[in-house]
């Protein structure tokens, strides 16, 4: 049986080495019999037929001495294993500069990946990616701890301004404690930090390093205007800052990643970002923080966002979903806010954005004041979905679905709302809320459909008091004189929403129709014979707080 030693490539020997072929060729290591993942040198098996580059973990099945080992390939060029440099699995010794020693050496070989093997790693720099590197662990087991006073991101990709930034970097496999109650500075204390160049600058001296010359590069518009990066697998925890944040040009792509319990936003991306199947939870601030424009976010979730905010802090930033500060044109599909602090979705000063089939549910656990969905000075943005609360009688339900502020306009809102109801204040019960008399013409020029204002609705009987939230059409066959008036539930009606009656008399005709003049303003003389149809639309004034009367059709 040959003994190999695990620091040498087994070329060393002089053997051809297949260990697909002679797996029994590896049973010892320095006359030890391998355990289950040894990692069989800092080095590359090349495949004769794809060239492809492979570093090779032996082991056994049951990891008892004896056993015939096994093989996983890991295909890389110039996998680096960064226990082979030094890193400390057991979290004893700062592996920080370790690993970026590690990222040097990936470097100088013409990069590749750097994989962190399961363990408990101590960071006490900044692990800093540069171009083309993808630093990778063994999934949630491969963990990482930021040191006391760290006070800067866990992980960083490469930036010089107006020189250079690090492009096409990969993120993946680990967990990342940010240690947040031991860290004396939060401002940059984030658990990933991407950043590179703003405005329309162009890494010139990465292009020079690519071969582009300086003439080309210095304009160069090409594959290297984003950053062009990637983040999957993480869970991003305890940072004093944010989870994930960035800044600069983007084009990056994050999946299956969640931050939760960091002091600030949960994730902060900034422009040209796709976020698939994300979740933030019990963050300090917003879970999603949308402040620029291209971002689209699919199958992603925000709960408790606010948890962690201190009495006094302007809780407005604990909403699910966030879009703000001039953002716009990005995209959210199917995502949904839970719980959240303040509102599920929010939109304030941002405009183009459009929510499709989102959830809002049981938001408003702490500001008191909050709703599902909130505008304030937006303008232009769309939302489809679903606001309600789950649990009955909960004094912090969102106060209501939907709540238009300050300048907001040409949004389009078409929301289904459910509220089981609250006996503590029954403003909750209200379907739309404008939280002073002069924000009431915020709602005017936007397209709001709440809980079937544009579907229907049937009606018997001779008297009943009708709410157009139950559908803006209503077909009502007529027994007898009838008496009509409005469900006075507290919501607030949209101005210029519209509302039909169709009256059908029955075989015997002469049923009259009474309007309550407290809800409706009526000049109409409808056909009273026997069978024949009467419609009468109304629209809604909310300067006089009626239904007025404005088409009608008789003895149809």
């Amino acid at each position: 049986m040959t003994d190999w030693r695990a620091d040498k490539h087994p070329s060393h020997y002089g053997v051809n080495f297949n260990p697909h072929e002679h797996p029994d060729e590896l049973m010892t290591v320095d006359g030890h019999t391998m355990r289950n993942g040894t990692i069989l040198g800092q080095y590359l098996d090349v495949d004769d037929n794809s060239q492809s580059s492979r570093l090779w973990i032996a082991g056994v099945n049951s990891g008892v001495y004896g056993d015939t080992p096994t093989f996983q390939e890991i295909p890389a060029q110039n996998c680096i294993n960064v226990q082979s440099m030094g890193a400390d699995p057991t979290g004893v010794v700062a592996s920080g500069a370790i690993i970026n020693k590690a990222i040097a050496e990936a470097i100088a070989r013409g990069y590749g990946r750097v994989y962190i093997p399961a363990g408990q790693y101590l960071i006490e720099e900044s692990i800093v990616l540069d171009s083309l590197i993808w630093l990778h662990g063994d999934g949630y087991s491969t963990y990482l701890r930021a040191k006391t006073n760290l006070n800067a991101p866990m992980i960083e990709t490469f930036y010089t301004p107006l020189t250079r930034f690090g492009y096409m970097q990969r993120i993946s496999d680990m967990r990342l404690d940010g240690n947040r109650d031991n860290q004396s500075d939060a401002t940059n204390a984030h658990g990933v930090y991407f950043q590179g160049p703003t405005g329309e600058q162009t890494p010139v001296l990465e292009l020079e390093l690519a071969g582009y010359p300086y003439e080309v590069s210095e304009n160069y518009d090409g594959q290297w205007f984003d950053a062009n990066r990637t983040m999957f697998n993480m869970f991003i925890s305890y940072c004093a800052g944010d989870g994930f944040r960035a800044i600069g040009r983007s084009g990056t792509h994050i999946h299956n990643v969640t931050c939760q319990e960091n002091q600030g936003f949960g994730f902060w991306p900034n422009y040209d970002t796709s976020l698939v199947n994300c979740t933030a939870g019990r963050n300090g601030k917003a879970g999603f923080y949308i402040t620029n424009s291209a971002i689209h976010l699919t199958n992603c979730k925000a709960w408790w966002s606010g948890y962690r905010v201190p009495d006094g802090y302007d809780i407005i930033y604990s909403h699910g979903f966030y879009f703000f500060d001039n953002s716009r044109g990005s995209i959210a599909v199917n995502c949904e806010a839970q719980d959240n602090w303040s509102s599920g979705f929010a939109f304030e000063k941002a405009y183009g954005h459009a929510c499709y089939n989102c959830v809002s549910d049981s938001n408003n656990q702490r500001h008191g004041s909050s709703v599902g969905v909130d505008f304030w000075d937006s303008y232009g943005n769309t939302f489809t979905g679903i606001v309600y609360d789950r649990y009955r009688g909960n004094v912090r339900d969102q106060v209501s679905a939907l709540r238009m502020r300050q300048n907001s306009t040409m949004n389009r809102v078409d929301i289904q709302h459910r509220h089981y109801g609250n006996s503590v204040d029954a403003a909750k019960q209200a379907i739309l809320h404008i939280s002073t008399d002069s924000e009431m013409s915020s709602i005017e020029g936007n397209e709001i459909n709440i809980n079937n204002l544009r579907g229907t609705q049937r009606i018997t009987g001779t008297s009943a008091s009708p709410s157009v939230f139950h559908g803006g059409t209503v077909f009502w066959s007529l027994t007898g004189t009838t008496s009509v008036s409005y469900e006075s539930s507290g919501a607030i009606i949209p101005p210029g929403t519209k509302f039909k009656f169709v009256f059908l008399q029955d075989g015997t005709g002469g049923r009259v129709v009474n309007w309550n003049a407290s809800n409706y303003l009526v000049n109409w003389t409808p056909d009273t014979t026997a069978n024949k149809i009467n419609t009468i639309e109304f629209t809604y004034n909310n300067t006089i707080g009626k239904w007025v009367q404005s088409a009608v059709a008789t003895g149809i």
